[in-house]
């Protein structure tokens, strides 16, 4: 193994012994938590919500080079959205949703990608990937143990021409299916959504996909075109974000 994989190797082990810790400790609703040099912050909360935001970061610290390969540009405004989104179900509800911030770039760190593209071997870019895996770790453990299930909605921007809100659920091209080719196992099982189907067995699976009372539904709704919906059920020829790593 040559230098660059063993500092590769190192760094990654420093990461992982770090997120392990990170989970183990216990947390206080309504508090923040921050990694190292504060790239990475975890608002602790106290419903099943997760929000997660890995691309909307300001900070450009010279320890951390350029990253050179993958994509480098912010989801503009996704930490504001995150906040905002947060603060609303705050006064709707008087709980906090769990929150995880990546404060970096993405041109230094993409924290919702592997480690390898993520991070480029850079040791600091590694430890705040793992303090970022690890807080969705510890927020998924908190909601597991105080209500049986957590539900996580990964915060994105998109530059696309038509301007909705695009629900990806790992599903693209998939969507342009019928609904009983979209009930098929196969497609239920490829998605996000599978655990909210599992235990919703009596609810066909394209209707909480994108029927009556779904995600996409609700908001749209409330005037925010939304996809999948009712209203919009496939994206058809369409640029659509269905999802990544």
């Amino acid at each position: 193994m040559n230098s660059r994989g063993v500092r590769h190797t190192f760094g990654s082990l420093a990461a992982l012994a770090l997120t392990c810790s990170l989970a183990a400790q216990p947390y206080v609703a309504g508090q923040s938590y921050f990694g190292a040099n504060n790239y990475i912050e975890y608002r602790a909360g106290n419903l099943p919500i997760i929000l997660t935001a890995s691309h909307g970061g300001s900070l450009t610290p010279g320890e951390i080079p350029d990253r050179t390969w993958g994509t480098t540009i912010n989801d503009g405004n996704t930490l504001e959205l995150t906040e905002a989104i947060a603060q609303e179900i705050f006064n709707r509800t008087g709980r906090r949703p769990h929150i995880i911030l990546n404060h970096l770039r993405r041109i230094k760190l993409d924290a919702n990608r592997e480690i390898g593209e993520a991070a480029q071997g850079n040791a600091p870019a590694e430890q705040a990937w793992g303090e970022y895996t690890n807080f969705i770790t510890a927020a998924r453990a908190a909601t597991e143990r105080d209500f049986g299930f957590g539900y996580l909605l990964d915060i994105h921007g998109h530059g696309h021409a038509i301007q909705r809100v695009e629900l990806g659920y790992n599903y693209s091209s998939e969507l342009n299916l019928s609904d009983t080719a979209i009930n098929h196992p196969a497609i239920l099982f490829h998605g996000t959504l599978r655990t909210l189907a599992l235990s919703r067995p009596g609810v066909p699976f394209h209707t909480l996909l994108r029927g009556e009372g779904s995600l996409g539904d609700l908001l749209n709704n409330r005037g925010y075109p939304t996809w999948p919906s009712p209203s919009f059920p496939a994206p058809g020829s369409d640029p659509f974000f269905g999802g990544g790593y």
